[in-house]
């Protein structure tokens, strides 16, 4: 039903005395669009309600909280060439500089080309998109200690994500990658969403 034609049908429920008098019609005709506006302005309301938004008022809601539908990530599977760091131990072949000459290296090295940067798209489905704005939302409004860091793990992961405190300035949370039927904690990790306190540093293990 369109906005006039609930005005038209409060109209009509005038009693058919009033019909004929247009001061009435007119006075009831005002007073059914400004309820119909209070009801579009409800409807509008409603259609942002995370728990029952669908497509693209999910696609508008995520953007508040800082993540979005589509997430790019890049996998990379072989072992590239690098330069040798100078903690790292001594190739077994030592020359100039720090580089090795290998004659049968035991591990295939490979130069990055453009062509191994393929990107890996994750597109969330709807119900995915509530966890993750309801997620998000969470970690804004939140203090991070310790225990509702903890908590928040539990709420939104369960027994998939667990978190230690190492009682040096670092904790460590461990993702069981392998049990864990969604995509939920890599999001937030490419997204760089995981709450830990001021200075704590923040070692992420996935089994």
């Amino acid at each position: 039903m369109t906005t006039q034609e609930l005005i038209n049908y409060y109209v009509n429920l005038l009693i058919i005395q009033y019909h004929d008098r247009p001061k009435a019609m007119a006075t009831i005709n005002a007073l059914a669009a400004v309820l119909a506006m209070d009801m579009l302005l409800n409807q509008v309301q409603d259609g942002f309600d995370v728990a029952t938004a669908v497509g693209a008022q999910l696609d508008i809601l995520i953007k508040y909280v800082g993540g979005q539908r589509n997430i790019y990530s890049i996998d990379l599977t072989k072992t590239y060439f690098q330069f040798r760091d100078q903690a790292d131990p001594a190739p077994p072949t030592q020359v100039s500089n720090g580089f090795a000459d290998q004659a049968s290296p035991n591990t295939p090295w490979y130069w990055l080309t453009p062509q191994d940067l393929v990107a890996v798209v994750t597109v969330l489905t709807d119900g995915q998109m509530r966890q993750l704005i309801q997620y998000l939302a969470r970690v804004e409004n939140m203090d991070f200690s310790m225990k509702n860091i903890d908590d928040l793990f539990f709420d939104f992961f369960g027994i998939y994500v667990t978190m230690a405190d190492n009682q040096d300035m670092t904790m460590t949370v461990t993702h069981n990658a392998t049990l864990d039927p969604s995509p939920l904690f890599r999001v937030i990790t490419e997204l760089n969403k995981l709450p830990h306190p001021a200075g704590v540093g923040l070692t992420v293990v996935t089994i």
